[in-house]
């Protein structure tokens, strides 16, 4: 009766212990990931960089499917999870059946946009392929894919490192810390090198807008969280003894960063997404002091506040968004109207089944009528991509799974808010912030598809389903 649990204590011990190990290179790993970034334009440059950070994808893989033997995707607390791992793993099998080789009058038959191809071989004397794929870019289609398959291990691991407080802390430092420097860096591109528009280490201005407003929520109300528990951060912040005051200004530093990308589209969303954010807590804040009718009231002068800001921001940036979605920059004619419509024109033309994975852009090179100096990239939208990419039926399939996926979500912030407070969630809030704004501008933009813009979402995703982000602020209560 007495040895059973001597027996059990020294495999539990071990089993600790590999699991501290196993998180702490994970979190080293995903450390080096993030600081690759800077030196490959977010590993949009294929080379070194971007080998090694497919092999760091790889490892927090392997990390995950030992976490799996461990037991630690089982529970309740991982179901959301697991819904967003199988959206990652269908969208990837979907994209593969695209990739694999069919005869070539079949695809021709269900496939007119090969159909139109084929015929044009055969005038040009060009011999057609015995098989052919339904992918009409199968080189663009692998590369895809590959970085479909690395977000999905990358996803996989850093899961498992957003459960706990210390490792859910360093995620949350390392994607403050990534969108402050960007916004240095860009900042200091502006400044120094005169550039027009600044752009840090990726290569578009928008992208790098996103990478760095995702993580700012976080970092200010990190910095909110250390004066409310820090004795020396809790002091007067002019009394010449508290660092708080150099922490803001660094945060405001690269804020002005992210207005000097001119991103438009960036400025827009994020101002609707923090308004939002900002009613939420001054609702709260009138509802726990106030009373009723003071709520009301606040909630009129914040909405009211909020409805200026969106005209000034308007004021400032209508006219360059109507130009840039439908008219296009200058020389250029690269309206967002005439990509999507060419996107979609694709889409038909493949019988609805999908042009495959990244072959959008052969279908705006065929339809969007462009000027000889414009070089079209992607569909600059994402969520328009996927479908004309993937095609309706595995998109609707996607859909299925991604409703599942909101409802475990949904059923998981019921379950948080009735266990915990509205202030140990602020930290949560902000994160969910940083996601709100990364796909709303998506619908705009194609920045998902930059692996380093990736890897930041999908941690911030990671720091929305799991607890660990919570036991940040409940351990600093305790």
């Amino acid at each position: 009766m007495n040895e059973a649990p001597a027996e059990e204590k020294p495999n539990g011990h071990r089993r600790h212990l590999l699991v501290r190990f196993g998180d702490a290179l994970a979190t080293f790993v995903v450390a080096l990931t993030f600081l690759g970034g800077f030196v490959s334009h977010g590993y949009a440059d294929e080379g070194w960089a971007r080998v090694l950070a497919w092999m760091a994808c790889g490892t927090l893989g392997c990390w995950a499917v030992i976490g799996y033997a461990l037991g630690r995707w089982s529970g309740p607390r991982m179901a959301s999870a697991r819904w967003f791992l199988a959206l990652l793993g269908v969208a990837a099998l979907l994209a593969t059946m695209q990739t694999i080789p069919l005869p070539a009058d079949i695809v021709q038959k269900i496939s007119p946009v090969w159909r139109g191809i084929t015929e044009s071989f055969q005038s040009a004397g060009i011999p057609v392929p015995d098989k052919l794929t339904l992918a009409v870019a199968p080189e663009k289609a692998w590369l895809s894919l590959r970085q479909l398959i690395a977000a999905m291990l990358f996803f996989a691991g850093v899961i498992l490192l957003a459960t706990h407080r210390a490792t859910a802390m360093a995620l949350i430092v390392f994607v403050s810390c990534v969108s402050m420097l960007e916004g240095f860096f860009g900042l200091f591109n502006y400044l120094i090198a005169e550039a027009y528009r600044a752009s840090g280490s990726v290569y578009n201005a928008n992208h790098y807008a996103v990478i760095v407003i995702i993580g700012l929520p976080l970092y200010f109300t990190g910095l909110m969280e250390w004066k409310r528990h820090s004795e020396m951060m809790s002091e007067d912040i002019l009394g010449g003894r508290n660092p708080l005051l150099i922490f803001i200004g660094l945060g405001i530093i690269a804020g002005l960063g992210w207005i000097t990308s001119l991103s438009r589209s960036s400025v827009i969303v994020t101002t609707i997404v923090v308004g939002i954010l900002a009613m939420m807590e001054a609702a709260h804040w009138t509802q726990r002091d106030k009373g009723a009718t003071s709520r009301s009231v606040a909630n009129v002068l914040i909405g009211s506040v909020i409805a200026l800001m969106l005209l000034f921001v308007g004021s400032l940036f209508f006219q360059g968004v109507l130009d840039r979605i439908f008219s296009g920059d200058a020389m250029s004619g690269n309206s967002r109207v005439r990509i999507w419509r060419a996107s979609l024109q694709g889409l038909r033309e493949s019988n609805y089944l999908g042009v495959g994975i990244g072959g959008s852009e052969f279908s705006i090179n065929r339809f969007a009528d462009y000027p000889l100096v414009t070089e079209p990239i992607w569909s600059h939208s994402d969520v328009l991509q996927w479908l004309c990419d993937l095609g309706v039926p595995a998109c609707l399939i996607l859909a299925v799974i991604l409703f599942f996926f909101g409802r475990s979500f949904l059923q998981g912030l019921k379950s948080r808010a009735e266990r915990s407070s509205w202030n140990h969630r602020r930290m949560h809030r902000a994160a969910l912030a940083g996601v709100a704004i990364a796909l709303l501008h998506a619908a705009l933009d194609f920045h998902l598809r930059i692996p380093q813009v990736g890897f930041m979402v999908l941690t911030l995703v990671a720091l929305t389903l799991q607890p660990g982000i919570f036991k940040v602020t409940q351990k600093a209560d305790s």
